[in-house]
């Protein structure tokens, strides 16, 4: 998911998708540094199931994070 900054509020948009059907998420974590800290912790309050990986993908850009979350 990449939607320029509103990778929580869709997220939180789609609370009852987590719960019950547990989609694999991948999310660029690049818009704001808060939401290295906001999306996991939303993500573990919704459904604790998930196994949440965080991986930098350009030595050169600082900022290209995804945060993978695995059911």
């Amino acid at each position: 998911m990449e939607i320029q900054g509103s990778e929580l509020n869709a997220l939180r948009g789609a609370t009852e998708i987590l719960k019950n059907q547990k989609p694999a998420l991948t999310i660029m974590m690049f818009h704001c540094e808060d939401n290295l800290i906001t999306i996991p912790q939303f993500i573990a309050s919704v459904q604790s199931d998930y196994k949440i990986f965080l991986r930098k993908h350009s030595r050169f850009y600082m900022g290209e994070y995804i945060l993978y979350a695995i059911p």
